[in-house]
């Protein structure tokens, strides 16, 4: 990103989820409501570890097997949780508003990707709640 100097850039897409902010702590505070809800216990260390990968994918190797009823109960817990109150956990990552108001000083529109499937709602209100959408122009 520190590169403007030497060349002119129009558009910068930017990662969302570990790059531009932190969301592990959503992700766990979400996943440990739900499960907890649902009377699963877990530890916060074997989430930290796991959670690095949709919780969908991930949630029987926590739990072990689960019916597919109950499975998709946990998951629509987990996104309500996250959605309402867990995305609240999610900070922006060091020297973010720095690098961000650099590239829009210089004209460079930027725009975030992601490949978030689950929690793809969330990321227009986190970008508002944490006065970033006010650089981002697009969301992919």
């Amino acid at each position: 990103m520190f590169l403007l100097a030497h060349k002119r850039y129009e558009i910068l897409l930017l990662d969302f989820d570990g790059t531009l902010v932190s969301t592990l702590d959503s992700f766990v505070y979400s996943a440990n409501k739900a499960l907890s809800l649902m009377g699963f216990k877990v530890s916060l260390e074997s989430l930290y570890t796991s959670l690095t990968k949709p919780f969908d994918r991930v949630v029987e190797s926590l739990v072990g097997p689960l019916e597919a009823r109950v499975k998709q109960e946990l998951v629509d817990k987990y996104i309500e949780i996250y959605n309402t109150e867990g995305y609240k956990y999610t900070k922006p990552n060091r020297g973010a508003f720095e690098v961000l108001d650099r590239l829009t000083n210089n004209g460079v529109k930027l725009g975030i990707v992601t490949s978030r499937t689950l929690l793809c709602d969330s990321i227009q209100r986190t970008l508002e709640d944490l006065s970033l959408a006010k650089y981002v122009e697009t969301l992919v």
